[in-house]
């Protein structure tokens, strides 16, 4: 809190950030003299900060085209599927414990959601459906799970904003490995 009063909110988590515990060990592993204490909060400062500022640039960079004005129905499907998809995989590769990753993946989505103009209390049940009980702990994430979060938070975002969804391809697997159906699916 100490340093949120003097550098502002982005500090908050400071130690927290996806990747972080294992770069520097938990705190009760590797506790710094006082004479290594400020260089070790800076340089933990200064990673936090260079990933909220790369998060914030992918942000910038994806918002713009999520605009349904801008785009067609099939082009905004796969647009916020991509956005979506991406920010899983930014957020999850730096994080070596299974059972970290579900935490960072709900934050940075609501974050993205909330940018995105979708109500913060929406954003987090949208968010917390898409990311569900199948991912809880101990649990490694796989290409197809983040494919599954990136459909199934998109259906959720659009379908709230009342956009409807129609098949954009018409060679879709009417469903898909395991047996989970395809919102896609010609026959469902």
């Amino acid at each position: 809190m100490a340093l949120s009063d003097r550098y502002g909110p982005w500090a908050y988590r400071w130690y927290w950030g996806p990747g972080e515990g294992e770069r520097l060990g938990w705190v009760t592993d590797r506790i710094p003299t006082p004479a290594e204490a400020p260089a070790f909060v800076t340089e933990s400062l200064l990673v936090w900060r260079r990933w909220l500022d790369g998060l914030a640039e992918r942000f910038d960079r994806f918002l713009p085209l999520l605009d349904p004005a801008e785009a067609g129905p099939g082009d905004i499907v796969a647009t916020w599927e991509a956005a979506i998809a991406h920010l899983v995989m930014t957020t999850v590769a730096p994080v070596a414990d299974d059972d970290g990753w579900q935490g960072w993946c709900r934050l940075v989505l609501r974050w993205f959601l909330t940018a995105a103009d979708v109500p913060a209390e929406h954003a987090e049940a949208l968010v917390d459906g898409a990311v569900d009980e199948r991912f809880d702990h101990w649990v490694p994430l796989t290409a197809a799970d983040i494919g599954d979060i990136a459909e199934r938070l998109t259906r959720e975002v659009l379908g709230l904003a009342g956009i409807a969804l129609t098949a954009p391809y018409g060679d879709w697997p009417d469903t898909w490995p395991q047996g989970w159906p395809s919102w896609r699916a010609t026959n469902t």
